[in-house]
């Protein structure tokens, strides 16, 4: 299995990873971020150093690492894309499908260790629906991601207190005309925490 890497940058130079099967450690420098376009990845040894960010580029991601430590103001964005319309297509795609908003990422983190100096932000909200006009109906907003967190010796309510997830449902688009009497909008995704007692 073939993990593809690759770093963006917000503040700091854009550094490289080379792609491998999994790393012993892997740092992320202050003020980056990491995208991360595979569906897994094994690492020893996770650093996100201060005001870092993950972006999930899978549907579903797996993160699996002996230890992980989170700097200040860390943050994973797995938001779902807002729909687009069917004037911003150009494929002969139904326009009740092009207006849906994309679901939220889902995330599953398995650290053995999991500590950090301030909350984790995990973002996985679905995108939103496009509003309606003449001629469609608004799209439905896309459902939030679900978040797993797997660990065999983190407590529960030190994992609650070290994440601030957000992975609400995305809003269903506005009825040009009357508003509509169907509920549109999308569910919020699943949080759980499976830990040792």
């Amino acid at each position: 299995m073939k993990y593809i890497l690759s770093v963006a940058c917000i503040v700091t130079s854009v550094t490289a990873l080379s792609q491998s099967m999994s790393y012993d450690t892997l740092r992320i420098p202050n003020r980056t971020a990491l995208l991360l376009t595979a569906d897994t990845l094994v690492v020893n040894h996770l650093i996100m150093g201060d005001s870092s960010t993950i972006i999930l580029g899978a549907g579903i991601t797996l993160i699996k690492a002996f230890r992980i430590e989170v700097g200040m103001n860390c943050s994973i964005i797995g938001d779902g894309m807002d729909a687009l319309g069917a004037r911003e297509v150009s494929s002969a795609l139904d326009a009740r499908q092009v207006g849906q908003g994309e679901n939220g990422k889902s995330l599953t983190l398995m650290p053995t260790f999991f500590d950090a100096k301030s909350a984790l932000s995990i973002f996985l909200n679905g995108g939103n629906g496009v509003d309606g006009d003449l001629s469609h109906l608004p799209g439905s907003g896309g459902k939030g991601g679900d978040l797993l967190f797997i660990s065999s010796s983190c407590e529960k309510s030190k994992v609650h207190r070290q994440i601030i997830l957000r992975n609400e449902g995305g809003n269903p688009g506005q009825s040009a005309q009357a508003p509509s009497t169907t509920d549109m909008a999308s569910k919020k995704g699943d949080y759980r925490i499976i830990v040792n007692p």
